[in-house]
């Protein structure tokens, strides 16, 4: 049994703890938030490769992307187990593979899209999203240029029209 002493000095802690937890709680909606409202802009502009994306936007994108990635391979995984279950587990594979394809096709323009509107916000043309095509080189030039903070003015940026 607990003595009125005892129940005072309890209550303030657990009254902190209430409240970092609440706060936590708050801070965790509002990343959410934030997430959701940054993949909901990008596809929004599915097909859009004019314009700008600032780097919350492309990084929650990547974060998003990275998500469904690593759901579909555990799909997979789990389906396919140590490959020794016959028939079933080759149609169940065949069928999670079809799944992994159609994500990539659905998903492949707007990560494009996405990476030459960052491009544009660090005032880069959308030209340079080919430097994804040379083997790792291109993608580590890609992610430094992903880095970059938005340009500070706003010059226009040359499309494919104006270089023709």
């Amino acid at each position: 049994m607990t003595t009125r002493r005892e129940d005072r000095t309890r209550a303030p802690a657990e009254s902190s703890l209430t409240a970092r937890l609440a706060g936590a709680v708050t801070g965790l909606r509002a990343v959410a938030a934030q997430a959701a409202g940054a993949v909901a802009s990008v596809a929004g502009h599915y097909a859009t490769f004019s314009g700008r994306a600032t780097r919350r936007e492309f990084w929650w994108w990547s974060a998003f992307l990275a998500a469904v990635v690593t759901v579909v391979a555990l799909i997979q995984l789990l389906v396919l187990g140590d490959g020794t279950r016959g028939a079933v587990a080759v149609a169940a594979s065949f069928g999670t593979e079809i799944l992994a394809a159609l994500l990539v096709l659905a998903l492949f323009v707007p990560s494009q899209a996405v990476l030459v509107r960052r491009l544009h916000d660090a005032n880069l043309s959308g030209w340079y999203a080919l430097l994804g095509l040379i083997p790792l080189l291109g993608a580590l030039m890609l992610l430094a240029v992903a880095l970059l903070p938005s340009a500070a003015t706003e010059t226009p940026v040359p499309d494919a029209a104006s270089t023709a």
